[in-house]
């Protein structure tokens, strides 16, 4: 402790006891033997004084200048600007987090609101549930049907099969729209067209073949009983062609919405 502190420390107020047999003086300073004729019978006296505990000139500490000491002491001043800046921080933190929750709060809200719009379309059109439905199992929708085309080849019957085990049909073309559609994507598809007994062709819906009719170059030409449509790019002129049932090819699966 240096100098100064010491002589601006504050009081240390101490009790101090002394022994039995002390001697004290009177007022007219004669010395007598306190508490009996003998020192060993003496009995304890205490007192209470004050003691300054100094380290140079012995002077009363100003209350003034101490205070004005502590409240310019650097490290206490460090300290306690380092307090308000991590006060500050933390409410800077707290505010940025408030808004950030705002922000969500909002976000949800919105988005909940547009679900709702949604449901309520649904509800009002349910075909445009069944086109949400068809694009989430994979499957592609166009006009009023939802498509599968496959990216194995089976045949025709197997085709067929395939097909009907998903809640569709293999494709029925009955417009020029449906014939493109099917032509852009550039490969040979079995169709859901079959000769019958007698030689009517017929579609798997059990509609028989009218106009229009999208036949290849010299077909039908009976080489075959099942339809399918060439569109691979191949020299054999891109339309129907009729095929035999066994042969493996890629099919289009269709499903009205």
């Amino acid at each position: 402790m240096s100098e100064d502190e010491h002589v601006y420390a504050t009081p240390d107020l101490t009790k101090v006891s002394y022994g039995r047999g002390e001697k004290e003086r009177d007022k007219e300073g004669r010395g007598e033997l306190l508490g009996g004729e003998e020192e060993d019978k003496g009995e304890w006296k205490e007192r209470t004084v004050d003691i300054y505990v100094t380290g140079g000139n012995r002077r009363d500490p100003d209350p003034v200048t101490q205070h004005n000491a502590i409240r310019k002491n650097p490290a206490r001043e460090q300290r306690r600007g380092s307090d308000e800046a991590k006060t500050n921080l933390a409410a800077v933190c707290l505010g940025l987090l408030c808004l950030l929750l705002s922000v969500v709060i909002i976000a949800l809200v919105i988005h909940f609101t547009e679900l709702i719009k949604k449901k309520d379309k649904l509800t009002e059109d349910p075909s445009q549930l069944k086109r949400i439905l068809c694009e989430l199992s994979g499957w592609k929708t166009f006009g009023s049907g939802c498509y599968y085309i496959s990216t194995e080849k089976q045949r025709w019957y197997k085709s067929k099969r395939y097909c009907r085990g998903n809640q569709s049909d293999l494709m029925v073309i009955d417009s020029k729209e449906k014939q493109d559609f099917v032509i852009s994507f550039n490969k040979l598809v079995w169709l859901g067209l079959k000769k019958e007994e007698g030689g009517k062709w017929t579609w798997v819906d059990e509609t028989p073949l009218t106009t229009p009719t999208y036949w290849g170059k010299a077909e039908p030409n009976y080489t075959g009983r099942c339809v399918a449509l060439v569109a691979d790019g191949s020299r054999i002129p891109t339309g129907w062609h009729d095929r035999d049932c066994t042969k493996e090819y890629h099919w289009i699966c269709e499903r009205l919405l």
